[in-house]
């Protein structure tokens, strides 16, 4: 190639290095992690839940959702069933600008009953998400599932 002192004067110099990126110019405007086509990369804050189901394999109460610290590329927040950290079948799908991010677990036909736990599942997860998709992992709690004894085990 042209070294530097044989160089024509209209040659721009070369570039040393693979590794240049050009800078964003300061007047255009940057758009958000959602508006570019990527799941998120922020996960929720965290979940928990007490299950107040006395019967065994039944869940019932109120998954409290607590929102991650930069919602800028979040839509909504997915409450799945999950097996060691995989998420499974989803549960609900919560908008990120509901008020509050609390989903009652229970039988949507039976008023008071729980809801079945699959097989298999052994954690409640929540995944952040928005329109291009969700994040693979977030948070996830084990299942304490509630067992009230019956009376003639107590005595």
């Amino acid at each position: 190639g042209l070294d530097e002192a044989h160089r024509p004067a209209s040659t721009p110099p070369r570039r040393s290095g693979a590794g240049h990126s050009p800078q964003r110019p300061l007047h255009e405007p940057a758009l958000s992690l959602a508006s570019k086509g990527f799941p998120p990369i922020h996960k929720a804050g965290g979940l928990s839940f007490t299950d107040m189901d006395p019967k065994q394999r039944e869940l019932y109460g109120v998954i409290w959702i607590w929102r991650a610290a930069n919602e800028s590329d979040i839509t909504h927040y997915n409450i799945h069933w999950a097996r060691n950290g995989t998420a499974g079948a989803l549960i609900e799908s919560l908008p990120a600008g509901r008020a509050s991010l609390t989903y009652r677990l229970r039988d949507p036909f039976k008023a008071g009953r729980g809801v079945k736990i699959p097989n298999g599942a052994n954690e409640l997860m929540v995944l952040t998400g928005n329109d291009s998709g969700d994040m693979k992992e977030g948070p996830a709690i084990p299942i304490w599932d509630y067992v009230s004894p019956p009376v003639h085990k107590i005595f």
